[in-house]
């Protein structure tokens, strides 16, 4: 698991604002975990269920009880959080933007609920399904 500092590190990197071997400063790190909360409350309400996450204070030595495979989202996504907050600094790739969506696409899918179906009796005719697809209209 990454610890949070290692999320946010990524993020302001995949945005042009940190170089490699670089650490953000005190302020930085604060501000990300600020946005890192927002973005994963946002994510509750998308599917995303991290309950155990929403409410609690972050800290960057901490690390997320999320499997692995939710780090490229959460560093993709942050970036494009974190990103109008640097401004022209920033660069916005039609790559990360492309690679930020899949991932949390691919996360939702993770967490989708299969929705049973049910055909309604009177639409039983015989042993089979019958309904009607004409419209008045």
């Amino acid at each position: 698991m990454a610890t949070n500092l290692q999320h946010v590190t990524r993020a302001l990197r995949l945005i042009g604002v940190l170089q490699e071997g670089e650490q953000p400063s005190a302020d930085a790190g604060a501000d990300a975990l600020v946005a890192l909360q927002a973005m994963l409350a946002s994510w509750e309400g998308e599917g995303v269920p991290l309950s155990g996450l929403v409410g609690q204070t972050l800290t960057l030595g901490a690390t997320l009880p999320l499997p692995a495979t939710h780090d490229d989202a959460i560093q993709t996504n942050l970036a494009l959080r974190l990103a109008p907050e640097y401004g022209a600094s920033a660069v916005i790739s039609p790559l990360l933007v492309e690679r930020a969506d899949t991932s949390f696409r691919t996360l939702q899918g993770q967490y989708a609920d299969d929705i049973p179906m049910s055909v309604e009796p009177a639409l039983i005719r015989g042993g089979r399904v019958w309904w009607d697809w004409s419209f008045n209209g």
